[in-house]
């Protein structure tokens, strides 16, 4: 949005552009067709008074005294303001005569000049530029006795006193060229490049030149006075658009600053509405967790509940034969184990995992942890298989690997016998398996009871998080913990009868890794 906000000037400095070319180029012949009128009807006009003066009886070379003809020039420069640059009497070897102010013709010999020299060998009228003392013209007319040219009367212009610097625009220069050389420039010298002159015949054209001399962008028209007189008109396209371009600055500063306060406001909108959420989403925890405690709280009071009640069930009848108290025993013993088991996950929970690595017998671990829970009084309706080579050594903690491999293996107990109960399955069995490859070796817990909720994946490493009917929620996230401690890791997969977890443990280093035939999914 920012950006487009900018393409609105962007676009108008564009067209307004264009407008100021299409209008310069409009005009411009036009005008300098109209300029060049002008100045060709002054120069006649100037030809016309210096020819008076040469015609004047009064104007006699052949004398010494000169009285008459000095008031005839003194009339010329002060009465009239086509010569306000000066008016003198030359002859034929360049030297002044007499001349008005007489400071103008300091030289006292101007035989070496252009304009002199153009106008002896023509005989003609020459208009050309007076010199580097004065910024201007000057026009040359032959003075006549018996048909013989003996002398001339000269009128020097200043370009400051031609009418065209009065109607100029500030980004409007005209120049008076013979050929290629430049009479004077209007309204002052400013060193239009010569090199622009020599392309006349182009900016004579509607069209004009559009030309880009020393960095500075000219759009010049010309058009003939006389002779081989042009004049120019050349715009100076930059200076037109000026106020365009300034417009344009002020318009992308004011946009620039309003999209800067726009973008405070913003700023200031977002950062509060991050910390209502922040503080919200601290509000929404609090009440989750406190919500997750009471959770908690239910889930191990009855926990401890059912296992005390199944405790004072055991012992509350006599049992006579030893067959009754051996079963009351197991009983007691499983229901203790029990309670230890959620007691060590508890305390698990809230500690950090701080394992002590060494070499352990993977398979010894497991047929340790396998006989401890045959005492669960669900391990009599549970088919369970167990297939793993002679020996497996991996880098782990023996405690955390024995808690490991009782949680997945108790888990997957209790949800076969879960379903057989249900009437899902009629036997209920579980697959203990194992696999090594890549360093690693692969424990792996298959059950057949018909897999968890379809939502259980995105949280089923999470504390008090349970698909069963008893239990806590953490035997899996203690899991997780003392595997990932231990650099392994624990995943869980539905397969067609029910549940697969693995538990992967790291390979001793000094152990040759053996390939088992039996196939597992990751």
């Amino acid at each position: 949005m920012a950006l487009l906000s900018l393409v609105a000037p962007l676009l108008s400095y564009y067209i307004d552009s264009s407008e100021v070319r299409r209008q310069l180029r409009s005009r411009g012949a036009h005008e300098a067709r109209l300029y060049a009128d002008s100045l060709a009807l002054r120069i006649l006009t100037m030809e016309s008074e210096l020819q008076r003066i040469a015609r004047r009886p009064e104007v006699n070379l052949g004398d010494e005294s000169f009285g008459p003809e000095k008031v005839l020039l003194q009339h010329a420069h002060q009465e009239s303001a086509l010569f306000r640059g000066g008016v003198a009497l030359l002859d034929l070897s360049g030297r002044v005569l007499s001349s008005v102010p007489q400071y103008r013709f300091g030289r006292t010999n101007y035989a070496s000049r252009r304009w002199f020299q153009k106008a002896l060998s023509s005989g003609r009228t020459v208009a050309d530029r007076f010199g580097d003392e004065l910024d201007g013209w000057a026009i040359l007319v032959p003075i006549r006795a018996k048909s013989s040219v003996v002398g001339f009367v000269i009128g020097v212009a200043r370009a400051a006193d031609q009418p065209l610097a009065f109607s100029l625009d500030e980004a409007q220069q005209v120049a008076l060229v013979d050929g290629a050389d430049a009479l004077f420039e209007l309204p002052d010298s400013r060193n239009v490049p010569q090199t622009v002159f020599g392309r006349a015949s182009e900016a004579r054209t509607a069209e004009g030149l559009d030309v880009t001399e020393n960095g500075v962008r000219y759009l010049a028209f010309a058009a003939r006075v006389r002779g081989t007189l042009d004049l120019w008109l050349l715009n100076r396209f930059d200076q037109v658009n000026t106020p365009i371009r300034r417009r344009l600055i002020d318009q992308l500063v004011f946009l620039s600053a309003l999209q800067f306060l726009t973008w405070m406001a913003f700023s200031l909108f977002v950062r509060r509405t991050y910390l209502s959420f922040r503080e919200m989403e601290a509000r929404v925890a609090e009440e989750e967790k406190m919500a997750k405690l009471g959770m908690a709280a239910s889930l191990i009071a009855h926990e401890v509940k059912n296992t005390l009640n199944g405790i004072a069930a055991a012992t509350s009848y006599p049992l006579p034969s030893a067959g009754g108290q051996e079963l009351s025993g197991r009983i007691v013993r499983s229901q203790l184990m029990r309670l230890g088991n959620l007691a060590k996950s508890l305390l698990s929970l809230g500690r950090p995992v701080r394992p002590q690595l060494a070499s352990v017998d993977l398979r010894q671990v497991a047929t340790e942890t396998i006989e401890a829970l045959r005492v669960l009084p669900e391990a009599a309706s549970v088919e369970l298989s167990f297939e793993m080579p002679e020996s497996i050594t991996v880098e782990a903690d023996r405690a955390l690997a024995v808690t490991a491999i009782d949680n997945v293996i108790r888990n997957a107990v209790e949800a076969a016998v879960a379903a057989k109960d249900m009437g899902k399955i009629s036997m209920a069995a579980v697959r203990v398996t194992s696999q090594c490859a890549d360093g690693m070796a692969a424990f792996i817990v298959e059950d057949n009871g018909g897999g968890p909720p379809l939502d259980f994946e995105e949280h089923a490493f999470e504390p008090f998080v349970t698909s069963k009917s008893k239990g806590v929620g953490l035997g899996l996230t203690t899991t997780r913990q003392s595997m990932e401690a231990m650099g392994g890791a624990i995943s869980f997969q539905r397969t067609n009868t029910g549940s697969r977890f693995v538990l992967r443990f790291r390979l001793h280093p000094n152990v040759e890794p053996r390939r088992e035939p039996e196939h597992v999914t990751h």
